[in-house]
């Protein structure tokens, strides 16, 4: 009897001490997030002062709405959103409980307008929300940006933002965003790169925009980076690889940073940068953001794709080339008046022979396939009724993503929308979201000031099944609107490891102008596309 006491008693020893090992992503899941709804529909969440902006499409229960934060309302500490919502992030705090979460939000303004903030300038902006996960009330907001630490190309070194006599930096438009997984900047088994949390983005602001890296934990938190290695463009994302380790079969994989970088300056690149994670520097070196390679991506025979690509249709697939635009862009050869001169002219239809790169239809957000590291889709915006322009998610597969071993690899139209007045399909897509499945992809229209409601899409990459879950709400935008006619959903994120299966976090950018710093009206959202 002594000896089955004992035994009973390592036993428990032997289970209480593994469940202190469980990995943070797998006691998150383990917690209960937000009710799921079982019925397509939408509410306020009690924070919302705004009915939901987004509802379920007519005649369909594939998904159900919930109003978290709409312009002009505030946290419960009084802190206040404001326009204009765009890119998206969130992770669970790191509480007792873990009964809230974080969101990160990006503010799409220009670099003159709104409230001057907490880095000391008005334009864009980072908002860092606490929310309840179980109810969805909103209990802090703050700025999460202090520093900006800009870079000078002709010096080639960042400004010091506590210096003396420094002068605060001004930033605009902040578009979709992405919120660095660890994976993506950290390799476990070497210990190169940064534990440290990054929020990664762009201005979308002509040719001299810059990329920046926001750093959210550890001794760096609050300060932000910009990435001079990613040259100047009119980013709309920057998505970094986050399963480099998936590649086995490359030597040295996970050492590397592998990012794609969205220029929606228009008819324009899709750039891919390349860097080495290290063990000593800024958060933003240690992650391999610093340092690297750019490449662009050159789709064969086709230098612009309204011009020499409009006749392909889904499933049609070209070869690519991943074209090294230079081994050091940081100085003034990477300027976005320096590349449009030398390499990439932005309204010149023929781009000269060398580098050969390919312009896209306006390209706009893009996720990495979380199963297939070797696989990156992003969309192409186009136009909503011009004939022979055609909305389209690409695929790009990646012979080596990281480009070591090779730099070339197929791409198919995964999803070509109609084109002209036909409404049938996706019009004019701009975000997109994936599941940690790999098999859901969300999509977001933005139609621009048109009388058709844009609407959110839902396509099942195993069945090819697409189908629209979600519109705008009529009662709002519809002719003749009551707020506008120009309203865009945006910064679709999954948000399954915050609030559980099934949820996804997004903002509808209402296009319309409010007094007072508010800026532009808008509103952020959850969405449940599971099922009871």
């Amino acid at each position: 009897m002594a000896t089955m006491n004992r035994l009973s008693v390592v036993l428990f020893l032997c289970v209480v001490l593994a469940s202190s090992v469980i990995p943070a992503e797998a006691r998150r899941l383990d917690q209960s997030g937000l009710q799921p709804p079982c019925a397509a529909g939408s509410r306020r969440g009690p924070s919302s002062t705004q009915d939901a902006y987004l509802l379920p499409y007519p005649n369909t229960s594939d998904a159900s709405f919930v109003a978290i934060l709409s312009v002009g309302d505030t946290a419960a500490n009084g802190y206040q959103l404001v326009g204009i919502p765009d890119g998206l992030g969130a992770y669970v705090d790191e509480d007792a409980d873990q009964n809230t979460f974080n969101l990160l939000m990006n503010h799409e303004n220009g670099d003159t307008v709104g409230a001057v903030r907490s880095h000391g300038a008005p334009g864009a902006f980072v908002s860092k929300w606490t929310t309840e996960r179980s109810t969805l009330a909103v209990l802090k907001g703050e700025d999460l940006i202090k520093k900006v630490w800009a870079w000078n190309r002709t010096s080639k070194s960042y400004r010091d933002p506590n210096a003396a006599g420094s002068t605060p930096v001004a930033m605009a438009r902040f578009c979709s965003a992405t919120l660095a997984e660890q994976s993506a900047l950290y390799n476990r088994e070497s210990g190169k790169g940064t534990k440290d949390m990054i929020f990664l983005n762009g201005e979308e602001d002509g040719t001299d925009g810059r990329a920046f890296a926001h750093i959210v934990t550890g001794p760096y938190a609050g300060n932000t980076f910009e990435l001079p290695h990613f040259s100047n463009a009119g980013f709309e994302n920057i998505v970094p690889h986050p399963n480099l380790k998936k590649l086995e079969d490359i030597e040295g994989a996970a050492d590397k940073t592998v990012v794609m970088a969205l220029d929606d300056n228009g008819h324009n690149r899709v750039f891919v940068y390349v860097g080495d994670k290290s063990t000593t520097g800024t958060p933003v070196e240690k992650a391999g953001l610093f340092g690297g390679k750019l490449y662009v991506i050159y789709l064969e025979n086709i230098s612009d794709e309204i011009n020499n690509g409009g006749s392909l249709v889904a499933g049609d697939t070209v070869p690519f080339t991943a074209v090294l635009l230079g081994e050091d862009l940081s100085g003034a050869d990477g300027s976005g008046a320096a590349l449009r001169s030398r390499f990439l002219p932005v309204n010149n239809p023929n781009p000269p022979a060398d580098p050969k790169n390919t312009k896209f239809d306006r390209p706009e957000d893009g996720a990495w396939d979380p199963k297939n590291p070797h696989i990156f889709y992003f969309a192409v915006t186009a136009a909503f009724s011009v004939p022979g322009r055609h909305s389209r998610i690409w695929k790009l597969n990646f012979e080596d993503p990281t480009l070591t071993t090779s730099n070339h690899g197929q791409a198919t139209v995964l999803i070509n929308g109609p084109d002209g007045a036909d409404i049938s399909g996706p019009k004019m897509m701009d975000n997109v979201g994936m599941n940690e499945k790999g098999d859901i992809m969300i999509i977001q229209e933005d139609v621009g000031n048109q009388r058709h409601l844009g609407r959110v899409w839902e396509y099942n990459l195993k069945t090819e099944s697409l189908i629209p879950i979600g519109q705008h709400n009529p009662a709002f935008f519809s002719f003749p609107a009551v707020k506008t006619t120009d309203e865009e959903s945006s910064g679709v994120i999954m948000a399954e490891d915050v609030l559980g299966d099934g949820w996804w976090l997004l903002d509808v950018q209402a296009h319309k102008q409010l007094p007072n710093n508010l800026v532009e009206d808008g509103q952020l959202l959850a969405m449940y596309t599971g099922k009871c």
